[in-house]
């Protein structure tokens, strides 16, 4: 679902474009800074304020650490009329206009080339082949402008120099929304090339992204690719609207996957449109599916899918919320709650916790416990896209996730509930998960208060005794708790202990064991243990598996004094409880050899 309608941004037609030659990737460059921003399309086109007001609304935005502002660069707004003679005469007033005030507010700019003027057209054709030439002409033009060479920026010394450097091509060039009539990978490519031959010609490091939204992305990339797009783009600006974090996930995954198997695993990905909106008053909808959540819910669910982006394998480089302002006029249009500040530049609980997202990145930008595996497979290196952040080694099974809260309660002798949390609000589409001890594994999404409540008929004759905890899979994870009767406390171990006495006695040819896996001062069952007989030249041969319970389970074990020496009980460790593997040795006594009987 895209929020927003065609009215509200870009008219359709793209272009129909000349073939012309293949140019080389832009060489990597890792820019730490500028990852997190803000689309300001609606504070200065709808306007949400009048061209004075523009910077308090930027002012904000750079002091909490979003510090890339995207916004359209107009072709007609600069070029209203036609060149005569093949001499462009350009406008800059406008564009000029939001130049400085972003420098002023210390924000780049991230353009977007778009706006056609009128004066393309060539009949029912808004943008024919014969008008390439000339946006080619004014992509040159504007980076010669505005780039980090620019010629605005000689003429205003009193300016910070935050000169362009990387433009995106048109916007969502797969979107029924912006490509009338038909979307067509070969066309946009034809396009693009073109306008990154321009760019380029003016600014060799300048990078151009290849704009994409999430509709029908398998079919439009495959065509994009077999046109020949390996090596003619400088990164994918993505737009992955999903109405949860697992969603968005989901997407930039899949997008991943698709380059990967088009051989361009190390292209970066830049998350240029991305938000959700809030409701108007009340607690808004159950489910973001449903309409508008409550502030507190979309600030979770914002902030959870920055931290996990970004500190992913994915190669994502930059997060770049849609939108910083919208006007606030309908209740009933929920484009107009999409404002990551209210329309008084009032903070909201979104732009706060992406403000703490941003100081999270700051202090420790790369993980120090490792990557998210989100993109890459199990036996695969994590994804290094150039200029994203380089991962360090991937963590140890279970450490490294993003922190969620859980706070769970037994809603009845059968069932668990609780509210799940991230970084103080209540994130929607976490699993709660529950599992009954010494038997199954049941879960249930929470919604968009942080709720979810799971029963399992077993959990009532199990002592009452269940383990609970909240995840995203690979991805975030709260502590789990052990519930009992009413109450529940956290899980008291972080290593489980396997119990038996350290020496098995050995009658009539058969080791006596007993054994339990204890998690602190309690049994903890359910639990596969392995036992395992071990001769005098240390090799070990399997006897039994059982599971452990919540009393001792005896055991005979049948040895032979001329070839065993110990036993060996393993627990191979649980991933969902987070409790590593371990082994106990118990050696064996066996009883004085008997006499030989007299002859």
């Amino acid at each position: 679902m895209t929020p927003r309608t065609a009215k509200d941004r870009l008219p359709a037609l793209l272009l129909v474009a000349l073939v012309i030659a293949a140019l080389p990737a832009a060489a990597a460059r890792a820019d730490d800074e500028d990852r997190f921003g803000a689309n300001i399309q609606s504070l200065i086109r709808q306007p949400v304020a009048q061209p004075a007001g523009w910077a308090t609304y930027l002012t904000s935005m750079a002091a909490d650490g979003l510090t890339v502002a995207r916004f359209d660069a107009p072709w007609a707004w600069a070029e209203p009329a036609a060149p005569r003679a093949g001499i462009h005469a350009y406008d800059w007033q406008r564009l000029d206009e939001v130049a400085a005030v972003l420098a002023r507010a210390h924000v780049r700019w991230l353009p977007v080339l778009d706006f056609l003027p009128p004066w393309v057209r060539v009949g029912a054709q808004r943008f024919p082949t014969t008008a390439y030439p000339d946006f080619a002409a004014y992509a040159a033009a504007f980076m010669r402008r505005y780039g980090a060479a620019g010629e605005f920026w000689r003429a205003h010394p009193e300016l910070p120099a935050l000169g362009v450097r990387e433009v995106e091509v048109w916007n969502e060039a797969n979107s029924i929304n912006f490509w009338d009539p038909l979307q067509d990978a070969v066309v946009y490519l034809r396009a693009f090339r073109w306008v990154r031959a321009a760019i380029r010609s003016v600014d060799p490091s300048a990078r151009a992204l290849a704009s994409f939204g999430w509709e029908d992305l398998d079919r439009y990339l495959d065509t994009f690719y077999r046109a020949g797009a390996k090596g003619q783009t400088d990164g994918i600006a993505f737009h992955p609207y999903a109405p949860t974090a697992r969603g968005v996930l989901t997407l930039v995954a899949h997008l991943r996957r698709i380059m990967v198997a088009h051989r361009e695993p190390d292209l970066p990905i830049d998350v240029t449109e991305i938000g959700w909106p809030r409701a108007p008053s009340g607690p808004g909808a159950l489910h973001a599916w449903d309409g508008a959540v409550s502030d507190a819910a979309r600030a979770a669910t914002m902030a959870l899918t920055a931290d996990a982006l970004l500190r992913s394998d994915c190669g994502v480089r930059s997060f770049i919320v849609y939108s910083l302002v919208e006007p606030e006029l309908n209740p009933d249009h929920v484009e107009d709650w999409l404002g990551l500040y209210g329309r008084d530049n009032t903070p909201t609980a979104a732009s706060r916790a992406l403000g703490a997202t941003i100081a999270r990145w700051t202090a420790a930008p790369a993980g120090a416990a490792g990557p998210l595996r989100l993109c890459a497979p199990a036996d695969d290196p994590p994804v290094a896209a150039a200029g994203a952040a380089t991962p360090p080694p991937p963590p140890a099974t279970g450490a490294g996730l993003l922190p969620l809260e859980l706070e769970p309660s037994r809603s009845s002798p059968d069932c668990a509930a609780g509210r799940v949390g991230y970084h103080g609000n209540p994130i929607e589409d976490v699993s709660l998960v529950v599992r009954v001890l010494g038997a199954g594994t049941r879960g249930a999404a929470s919604d968009a208060t942080g709720r979810g409540e799971v029963c399992d008929p077993t959990a009532a004759g199990a002592a009452g005794a269940v383990l609970t905890w909240a995840a995203l899979p690979g991805i975030a994870r709260s502590p789990t708790y052990w519930c009992e009767g009413a109450g529940c406390r956290p899980l008291p171990c972080t290593a489980a202990t396997l119990v038996a006495h350290r020496i098995a006695r050995v009658v009539r040819g058969q080791a006596r064991l007993g054994v339990r896996l204890r998690c602190g001062e309690r049994a903890l069952p359910g639990e596969a243990l392995q036992v395992m007989t071990v001769d005098r030249r240390g090799r070990r041969r399997p006897f039994t598996s059982l599971w452990s319970g919540v009393n001792s389970a005896r055991l005979a074990v049948p040895v032979l004094r001329r070839r065993h020496r110990a036993l060996v009980v393993a627990f191979a460790g649980d991933a969902d409880l987070g409790l590593p593997p371990a082994e106990l040795g118990v050696r064996l006594r066996f009883g004085p050899r008997r006499p030989a009987a007299p002859r």
